[in-house]
């Protein structure tokens, strides 16, 4: 649910109480099937309810029904009933429907939804029942989605000025979405965002996706062949199941519709037009099902193979498209289906389909020449060569003579002539001859429709009789749209100097990218080439403390991190010339500054409210990242939170990439085996920063980088000299500061004076902190020897706090044990 406001849903659904619960349906069939269940993934810790009224789907239709139309058991048995139980991947009975019994709620809303207000009911074996899992997901919350710019970028909307939804293009230019977007189907777009925010970890899929783009980028004639074909398929071919899966509750009876033929013409044009688009849509997708097939033969990879067999090869393609054109005639399916169902639905059926509808069919056609017939008549008869006979909506047919055939209105019309109407050059009228042949036209015209609804149903109902194919069909060509004009695509199109090259997944616990890109930066560097780099994080290296000036690239390369993995987890190359991934479980990034004046926060409370979800949720196979964290408060301690933070996630050994601009930072190195120190290039020249964006190991060689970045951008050099008069003097007070400690005899804390003092003050803290953690250890072996102590002998006793002491000393070099021991 964090991710469902990406997928611009149409309506939502909750209980219409104050006090609802965080259950949420979404009537959108795609966004429901991605959507994640877990409330906390949200910004705001609200309910569903309270979502829905907080602006962030303004843009979709609120719904709020009765909690008892959230009933779990009701929805069970709709479920049953309706479910498909060839296709779908879940037992419905047992001890699914107790697991799943919000689910079961959420579905009954649904279909009390759809009956009340569509006016349809879902027909038997229509569904396809499966169940998302989060962990099957790689989960990437709503902020990281914003922050990685996955389908909408930064540049048009932030996350918290305009939300997605209200008022931003999602797949905006400068976006993830946008570079892969190269999809001709509505379906392969959906399936493509869909998997761009909730990217797979099932190894086997993945397997079989980079194995077909691995065919597709060798095979070449394959590629451009499905590229071809694809583009003839209809845009909404992902609809066609849909279309079949309902059925409308009111059987539209014309004899309930007007007298008027022409009006019943217009009312059941309206509902055959509906039925002849669905099923053309579906003869043009099975007529090109043949010359998909003879491009998919002989494919190697078995995602190809699959589609080949499920659908390209299935006898049930053949069939049902025999059955269409059986029924149908041939000027509906060359593409006039509409235009010829709008103006006279009777034609739509071919001539011996229905003997009631041919009977009926010949009595309309008989009566309408009996009409034109009459037309003729009284125009020869009366002399009135300028009669006409057009069709009017309220009239039917009726008499039109021009004034100047009656001579400028000296000859007076034939006393037959009723309902008479005057125009500025017409007269408009009728007979009753005529009117007693339009009441006749109409009793034939309603016959007609009726028994081409009823034709039309039928074959409807064959066709539903198929719906597992249907299915296989829309998800098969939704799935091969994404694969061919996405990602195989994007690395046929790639440079050979800049490629984008097969990822591996590892057991190792391993992340190592080679010379890796931002698949969306590279493109967008106006006249220099994308500068690559290279980054391996482990287990026994989880940490990487990233240091540099600003501008110097250390946001870009913690989002190309996260792209790679993300782009890796969805089956699709990455934009590196060699990667190697472990099956992750979640990304989570603390990106970006700014107030989040809606919830009343702050740039540094909006900081922490991100950690704390970071720290609540990360694990030993999720991707952290976080850029300048502590920089919305004061500097001590902004740095005491951002050390403890890095600590904790070295801890939880979640594969992190920390960067700031605090020096101290790089402490942790010394502290941890498991960090590392690497910062961004940077050369200064003529107090000009030169950036090389090219990491390099260690800390960064200079101080006060901000002073020369600051008059690079144009502050006036009155301003730059006082800050660097101020820097020089804080210097030397941190180093006067320093010298009495190192006088005294103590443990050093500088090194040498060569040292800067930020330098000197990290090993400063860092040295308390061990002594910390030292006497905090020495409390907790006193503390277990006094608990044991009088169950054991006095000489162990005396021994263990013996050993106790050398270990200290040995540890801390000091001499006052006793003291400590006699606080225990």
């Amino acid at each position: 649910m964090a991710l469902l406001q990406y997928y611009a849903p149409t309506v939502i659904i909750t209980v219409k109480t104050a006090s609802a619960g965080p259950g949420l349906v979404c009537a959108d069939s795609a966004a429901a099937a991605a959507a994640p269940p877990a409330l906390s993934d949200l910004n705001w810790q609200m309910k569903a309810s309270q979502l829905v009224d907080h602006g962030c789907f303004s843009q979709a239709r609120k719904e709020r029904l009765a909690r008892v139309c959230f009933d779990d058991s009701r929805g069970l048995t709709f479920v049953k009933n309706y479910a498909n139980r060839v296709s779908s991947s879940v037992n419905l009975d047992g001890q699914h429907a107790k697991q799943y019994y919000l689910s079961y709620g959420a579905a009954a809303a649904i279909f009390k939804w759809v009956d009340s207000e569509l006016e349809v009911v879902v027909m038997h074996n229509s569904l396809k029942v499966s169940v998302f899992s989060p962990s099957s997901c790689l989960s990437i919350d709503a902020t990281s989605a914003q922050n990685l710019e996955l389908v909408q970028p930064l540049a048009s909307a932030s996350a918290r000025d305009c939300k997605p939804g209200v008022g931003a293009k999602v797949g905006g230019v400068g976006s993830v979405f946008s570079v892969l977007k190269n999809t001709r189907t509505t379906g392969g777009t959906r399936l493509l965002r869909a998997s761009l925010l909730q990217p797979l970890r099932a190894k086997a899929t993945l397997k079989s996706r980079l194995d077909c783009i691995d065919e597709l980028t060798v095979q070449e004639s394959m590629f451009f062949a499905l590229q071809r074909i694809l583009q003839k398929f209809p845009k909404d071919v992902d609809r066609v199941a849909a279309l079949f899966a309902f059925k409308s509750r009111k059987f539209v009876g014309v004899a309930a519709a007007s007298s008027s033929s022409c009006r019943q013409s217009r009312s059941m044009g309206g509902k055959v037009s509906s039925l002849i688009s669905a099923i053309i849509m579906l003869h043009d997708a099975l007529a090109l099902l043949p010359e998909l097939g003879d491009s998919l033969r002989g494919a190697k990879s078995s995602l190809l193979q699959e589609v080949f067999s499920d659908v390209c090869s299935n006898p049930e393609a053949e069939a049902l498209r025999a059955q269409i054109c059986l029924v149908l005639s041939p000027d509906v399916l060359l593409g006039h289906g509409s235009a010829i169902a709008k103006r006279n639905p009777c034609l739509v059926v071919n001539a011996g389909v229905d003997g009631l509808l041919d009977v009926a069919r010949h009595a309309l056609d008989t009566t309408t020449e009996a009409i034109f017939a009459l037309g003729k008549r009284y125009s020869d008869n009366l002399n009135l060569p300028g009669l006409k006979l057009p069709l009017s909506v309220s009239r039917g047919f009726y008499l039109s003579i021009p004034i100047a055939d009656l001579q400028d209105g000296s000859r007076d019309l034939p006393p037959e002539f009723i309902q008479v109407t005057t125009s500025r050059k017409m007269i408009n009228c009728s007979s009753q001859e005529l009117i007693s042949l339009n009441e006749r036209r109409g009793d034939f015209f309603t016959q007609c429709c009726r028994q081409t609804e009823r034709a039309l149903e039928e074959l409807c109902d064959v066709v539903r009789g198929s719906l597992g194919f249907l299915q296989a069909l829309s998800e098969s060509i939704s799935l091969l749209d994404m694969m061919v004009n996405a990602f195989a695509h994007l690395a046929n199109a790639a440079d050979e100097n800049a490629p984008y090259t097969r990822p591996e997944f590892n057991d190792d616990a391993k992340i190592v990218i080679e010379a890796g890109r931002h698949p969306v930066t590279e493109r967008v560097t106006p006249g220099a080439a994308f500068v690559p780099n290279s980054i391996t994080l482990s287990e026994s290296a989880s940490l990487v403390v990233l240091m540099g000036p600003n501008m110097s690239g250390k946001s870009t390369l913690l989002r190309q991190v996260a792209l790679a993995a993300i782009l890796a987890h969805m089956g699709c190359f990455v934009p590196a010339q060699a990667a190697s991934f472990p099956i992750l479980d979640r990304v989570l990034t603390r990106i970006g500054t700014g107030d989040d004046i809606e919830s009343n926060s702050s740039t540094f409370m909006t900081e922490m409210r991100e950690m704390a979800f970071i720290g609540q949720n990360a694990t030993p196979r999720s991707l952290v990242l976080i850029d300048e964290l502590g920089r919305g408060t004061a500097t001590e301690d902004g740095f005491a939170i951002a050390f403890s933070s890095a600590e904790f996630l070295l801890q939880t050994k979640a594969f992190t990439i920390f960067a700031t601009h605090m020096p101290r930072m790089a402490e942790l190195a010394r502290l941890y085996a498991e960090a590392r120190v690497l910062h961004m290039e940077v050369e200064a020249e003529s107090n000009y920063l030169r950036f090389k964006h090219v990491l390099k190991q260690g800390s960064i060689q200079f101080d006060h980088y901000g002073l020369q970045l600051a008059k690079t951008a144009g502050i006036p050099d009155s301003v730059i000299e006082t800050a660097t008069a101020i820097t020089q003097k804080l210097d030397e007070k941190e180093m006067q500061k320093q010298q009495p400690e190192n006088a005294q005899g103590g443990r050093s804390t500088s090194g040498s004076g060569s040292e800067s003092p930020h330098l000197q003050q990290a090993k400063q803290y860092t040295d308390l902190k061990e002594d910390a953690q030292r006497d905090m250890w020495l409390m907790q072996q006193l503390t277990q020897l006094k608990q044991t102590a009088n169950s054991l002998p006095i000489e162990q006793v005396l021994q263990s706090m013996e050993c106790l002491r050398e270990k200290y000393l040995a540890y801390n070099g000091e001499t006052d044990l006793h003291s400590k021991v006699r606080r225990v």
